[in-house]
């Protein structure tokens, strides 16, 4: 696993980054690229003006955010690569190896749900894993907090397709951020709940998109 903050990158694939700025409030400018992790090993950290034994010299991410009067650290564009990429066909025959070796009669596959080009959510899938079909389920597994997202296990493979998530860093009244990051990762999870509810029925929308030619 790497990951580096590339906060002067103006774009990626012709995509424009909302997290890229210039200069931080310090007046610091932010390093093009600036390794945090390699290889799974802490190399760095984001810092403002104030030296540590770890970072010395300031890269420039100490920021002002939503109504604070005093600035915080936080990131401006992060990357996220692996350097073993993993097509989506092997990852999900990887997925369905591994709960076979569990002895599980399902897996679960996170997917994001877009409508016409923009991220509108996630949607949570059963995978039967003798027969690798997918079923939507009930989208209570996500919206409630139905496990800890911060504690995967283990991450068992990603994907080698980048893809651009402009938003805020933690909520929407902070700092703009963008990560780059692979458009799929296989995680390993030791325990999920769920909330009760019953699988989803989709059903075509009474207007289409685009409701005007």
């Amino acid at each position: 696993l790497n990951v580096m903050d590339c906060s002067g990158l103006t774009e990626y694939n012709g995509i424009k980054l909302a997290g890229h700025y210039k200069l931080n409030v310090e007046g610091v400018k932010p390093v093009d690229s600036l390794v945090l992790v390699k290889d799974g090993v802490i190399k760095n950290m984001l810092n403002n003006r104030i030296p540590t034994p770890m970072q010395r010299i300031p890269n420039g991410h100490a920021k002002y955010s939503g109504l604070s009067t005093s600035p915080s650290i936080s990131p401006g564009v992060l990357v996220v690569t692996s350097n073993t990429k993993t097509s989506r066909n092997d990852m999900k025959q990887k997925l369905l190896a591994e709960a076979e070796d569990r002895n599980l009669d399902y897996a679960y596959i996170l997917k994001p749900y877009m409508l016409a080009g923009k991220y509108c959510g996630r949607r949570l899938y059963r995978v039967d894993v003798a027969t690798g079909t997918e079923k939507l389920i009930n989208h209570s597994f996500y919206t409630s907090g139905g496990y800890d997202q911060t504690k995967p296990e283990r991450i068992l493979a990603m994907s080698g397709d980048l893809i651009v998530h402009n938003t805020y860093f933690k909520s929407f009244n902070e700092n703009p951020t963008t990560y780059i990051v692979p458009d799929a990762i296989l995680i390993e999870l030791s325990d999920i709940s769920f909330d009760s509810g019953s699988d989803v029925e989709i059903r075509k929308p009474f207007v289409p998109y685009p409701p005007f030619e």
